[in-house]
């Protein structure tokens, strides 16, 4: 990759190269027996060490495009357009502006050769100075930089027919890259063809960036559509919470009503009354709620619970790990069945644990009421009635589930541990 210094030095490097009105051509692996004793060549030619009929120098620089140089049929160079150009006695370019960097440059010769170059930048804070050393064919063999350690060292020079170079070897730093210059002629094909190869390669070059760049807008697009069905999915999933097994109980005074079983599991869920199944599909979220076919429960994320009016739904388990079915345990028979059955349980409802034994309603420990009886029976539920002082000697009653391990009580759920 050529160095932004290069890059600078390009329409100066005329002048390292300027110099040059011979070729070098001795050296050259491509001399050959077709290089003209005597050449033609001007000021402007020799300042971009070239001479012959040049119509067209170009210059390719790997990121930054390439720099263009033609020239009349008197080599005069007509592009690009520098202003301001002073030339010493011998017609040599000694000085010009570059309005395209903003900065005039300053060439000094010595014995037929660019000694140094300088340019000094508009804004009076910037300025660059580089100095060239030559080898016995007047090729540049170094260039140095003012207040760089390392300088650019060329070898390793190819001749076109003309004997102009049109290849080298630039290393700096321990890295080597490649120079080339495509120059064309007037009355002449000499150059045509590397020009064509050129231009097609940059062709292929950049139709195989396009396909690159299209590739990566694609992968770009494929992954913002990804994440965006990634994210939609996950909204209408809800809450990671609501993932799980859900029972919620609805009573009366007079007993449980009734008992559902949702499984929620990915985007589907499963809704059970009793040993019945009510859905089983994908369900929707939508303000603020979770639709199960055709009901619907509100998502209480401040207490990551789903509410059914003035019900609630309580987590049996997490994810998917439980199945929704009934028949948890054995129906009630008897009285003594139901009272067998509670006795010895404790069952919790937040920190407050509640035991009914057979002479009395316990909370956290203390007694409530008086001797409970069940008053009902059906199936695994039972309604269990007592007498408490402190309710002025009413009755409490308590509704008992042994299918989900509940009793409840005033619509708060007290569920066994």
């Amino acid at each position: 990759m050529k160095t932004s210094i290069n890059t600078l030095v390009i329409a100066i490097i005329a002048m390292i190269i300027t110099s040059c009105n011979n070729s070098g051509d001795k050296n050259s692996s491509n001399s050959g027996d077709s290089i003209q004793e005597e050449i033609f060549t001007t000021p402007d030619l020799s300042l971009f060490q070239l001479k012959g009929h040049v119509k067209k120098c170009i210059i390719p620089y790997e990121g930054l495009g390439d720099e263009i140089y033609e020239f009349d049929k008197d080599g005069n160079l007509i592009s690009p357009k520098y202003e301001k150009i002073e030339r010493d006695a011998n017609g040599a370019i000694i000085e010009y502006y570059d309005p395209e960097r903003k900065s005039t440059i300053r060439i000094t010769w010595k014995n037929g050769k660019v000694k140094d170059v300088t340019e000094l930048f508009d804004d009076g804070y910037n300025s660059s100075c580089y100095g060239y050393e030559y080898d016995e064919n007047n090729n540049i063999v170094q260039m140095g930089i003012a207040h760089v350690a390392l300088p650019y060292n060329y070898s390793d020079y190819k001749f076109d027919e003309f004997g102009n170079w049109i290849s080298r070897i630039e290393e700096s730093n321990g890295t080597s890259v490649e120079e080339k210059r495509y120059i064309t002629y007037y009355g002449s094909d000499a150059g045509q063809e590397r020009l064509l190869e050129h231009y097609g390669q940059k062709k292929e070059e950049e139709i195989q960036r396009n396909i690159e760049q299209s590739q990566l807008e694609e992968e770009a697009l494929q992954a913002a559509k990804s994440h965006n069905q990634q994210q939609e999915q996950d909204e209408s999933k809800g809450p990671e919470w609501i993932q799980g097994s859900w029972e919620l109980t609805i009573d009366s005074p007079y007993g449980v009503i009734a008992t559902y079983y949702l499984t929620i599991n990915g985007q589907n869920a499963h809704l059970v009354e009793g040993d019945t199944d009510k859905y089983n599909g994908r369900y929707e979220i939508r303000d603020g709620y979770i639709i199960v076919g055709p009901r619907k429960y509100y998502i209480n994320d401040n207490y990551q619970r789903l509410d059914y009016n003035q019900y609630r739904w309580h987590k049996i388990s997490g994810g998917n790990s439980r199945q929704v079915n009934s028949g948890r345990s054995s129906s009630f028979g008897s009285a003594n069945d139901v009272m067998r059955y509670l006795s010895g349980r404790t069952f919790y409802n937040d920190g407050d644990g509640l035991r009914i034994d057979y002479n009395a309603v316990y909370l956290n420990g203390r007694a409530l009421t008086g001797a409970p009886r069940v008053v009902d029976i059906s199936g695994n539920s039972a309604t269990v009635v007592a007498n408490s002082p402190y309710s002025g000697g009413g009755a409490l009653r308590f509704y008992v589930n042994s299918s989900n391990g509940t009793v409840t009580q005033n619509g708060d759920v007290y569920r066994e541990r």
